[in-house]
Parts: structure tokens; sequence; C-alpha cells
């Protein structure tokens, strides 16, 4: 039963354009990070009210940095996401009157909530 409500919401996801406006956001995320930290430097000195030398303490960033960046970024940005999709997913359901019905059925509330919660993790990991 849990494998049909995994493949559910799925298929809910690409319908609704959830799956591919999640993944857009880490690609424009991913395209922005490296070229925010090449640029950062420039960013910091450009401040007129910052003290002088300050830019100076920041290294030159390598490509092994931008990774780290993008994937640090990409863990906490992705479980927010999740959750708050998750969480609008939820009170979608109850609005449209589908999450009565799919109580009815012999699946308890946990696995309905893990279903929706493990599809949204699952775009995240094909995101990084």
């Amino acid at each position: 039963m849990f494998r049909t409500l995994l493949a559910k919401e799925f298929r809910e996801q690409w319908r609704t354009w959830k799956m591919i406006v999640f993944l857009a956001v880490f690609l424009i995320t991913g395209i922005i990070s490296p070229v925010l930290a090449k640029y950062t430097p420039e960013i910091l000195k450009s401040i007129p009210n910052l003290p002088a030398g300050l830019a100076d303490f920041i290294p030159t960033p390598t490509v092994a940095d931008s990774v780290a960046q993008y994937l640090k970024n990409t863990e906490q940005f992705g479980i927010l996401l999740v959750i708050l999709l998750t969480m609008g997913v939820v009170a979608q359901e109850k609005e449209r009157g589908t999450a009565a019905m799919l109580l009815t059925k012999p699946v308890s509330r946990s696995a309905v909530i893990l279903a929706k919660w493990l599809s949204g993790m699952t775009i995240v990991m094909a995101g990084l």
C-alpha cells in the first residue's frame, strides 16, 4: 500500500510541475553559487563604510569551495523546501477533500505523510 501512495505522490508532483520547478531552483542555485563566490570580494570592496582590507581576508574561491557551498546550500534549502511543500500538499488535499477519502482506506496517517515527505526528499537528492 505504501508503494501505491508513493507512486501517487510522484505522479501528483509531476502533473502539478512541482518536481520541475524544484529541480529548476536547484539548477539556478547551482549556477549562481560559484558566480557569487567569485565576485564576493569585489562586492565587499564596493561597500563604502566597510573597514579597509576586509575583502582581502576572503581567500580566492576554488572549484572545491563552490561545490561544497552548493551542497551545503542544497541541504539546508532543500530540506526547508521539502517541509514547506509537504505542508502545502497536506493542506491542499484537506481542502479538496481527498485527504478524507484517502484516510478512509486501510492506510495510516503516518504512511500518507511519509510518502509525501519521501517523494520530496527524492527530488532533493536528485538535485544533488
